[in-house]
């Protein structure tokens, strides 16, 4: 189910980031720091999160 979820998400505004990025006035850099920094988060919480589960 968490497959299916991140697919629809990813569908959904993956197609409109243009259109976002144009609406704000981003620039390409600014995109992929965005991008760059959400992976990073994922990667953070994946690192941390054994520790804390084992912890409680």
């Amino acid at each position: 189910m968490l497959f299916f979820t991140n697919a629809l998400t990813l569908s959904a505004w993956l197609p409109r980031l243009a259109e976002l990025q144009a609406d704000i006035s981003l620039t390409n850099v600014a995109v992929g720091a965005a991008l760059a920094a959400g992976a990073a988060g994922g990667v953070a919480a994946g690192i941390w999160a054994g520790p804390l589960i084992h912890r409680w």
